[in-house]
């Protein structure tokens, strides 16, 4: 499968963006169930996310997709301002259709060229204890764990589920 990898720039670039984030969160909330047996809101969370995207929208955000041959999103991962010199990673989901095609890592090679030309020299993400390929895919670009980060958004009960990345440039 032939991937092309761009960014967000007006809201016309988001097409897709509300079909594959509710793809993403019912899956996600799903597996925390799972290992938690706590339930999530899947509506609030997708209206948290699609409710900010401007945060993830230039100048200092990004909103980075991987689209098909035929233009359909296969892949996403968002980046906001955290504070000064610092991002946040959210959000990074393939389709399993796109799978294991390198899709993932064009993303974030992406992301981390876009988070440096903003001028960030640091970021965060948190990433779900269940997801060990990601964990693999961030270790690869160098991120290294870390404690919960001052601007996560998770409550401490969530926060037993996560594990806390950072990278520095």
């Amino acid at each position: 499968m032939q991937t092309t990898i761009s960014y967000a720039k007006t809201e016309r670039d988001l097409s897709g963006v509300a079909e594959i984030t509710r793809r993403y969160l019912e899956w996600d909330i799903g597996e925390f169930e799972k290992v938690s047996g706590i339930s999530l809101d899947l509506k609030d969370y997708l209206s948290n996310t699609l409710d900010s995207l401007d945060d993830y929208m230039p100048p200092n955000g990004r909103l980075v997709m991987a689209r098909d041959e035929v233009g359909s999103l296969v892949g996403l991962v968002l980046l906001k301002k955290l504070g000064k010199g610092a991002g946040e990673i959210k959000r990074l989901y393939v389709v399993p259709e796109a799978r294991g095609q390198g899709v993932g890592h064009k993303l974030i090679g992406t992301l981390l060229q876009e988070a440096r030309q903003i001028g960030y020299d640091r970021l965060f993400l948190d990433t779900a204890t269940y997801m060990p390929s990601a964990h693999r895919l961030y270790r690869s670009f160098g991120f290294r764990d870390t404690d919960a980060y001052p601007g996560s958004e998770n409550d401490e009960i969530v926060q037993k589920f996560l594990i806390f990345m950072k990278l520095e440039f």
